[in-house]
């Protein structure tokens, strides 16, 4: 994951952007972060950062290819990530396409 002016961004990085719609670079679709998930083990090392899981939603006619994707919020905030599509039944049960980026 890269991100313009975070070298390494952590999971605090993405809070207030549950909720949004993001574009994608070169994409017409425009997925919806709705959750920011950690999953730190006990005793995982305090100097590093924290495990964590991005979901992303869209219609679930709407598909993402799993890859690099650029992203960008509505204030401008850009960054890429390695995005996929996942099972996620209770996404589906909705009628949205669920999909995940994970920094561990």
């Amino acid at each position: 994951m890269s991100s313009e002016g975070d070298a390494a961004p952590r999971y605090a990085r993405f809070l207030p952007y549950r909720g949004q719609t993001l574009a994608i670079e070169g994409h017409a679709a425009a997925p919806r972060l709705v959750a920011v998930e950690t999953n730190a083990a006990p005793g995982w090392p305090a100097h590093l950062p924290s495990p964590f899981i991005l979901i992303f939603e869209t219609p679930a006619g709407v598909l993402i290819p799993e890859g690099l994707h650029t992203l960008t919020a509505a204030d401008g905030w850009r960054f890429t990530l390695y995005l996929m599509p996942i099972h996620a039944p209770e996404a589906r049960a909705r009628g949205m396409q669920a999909y995940q980026a994970v920094f561990n």
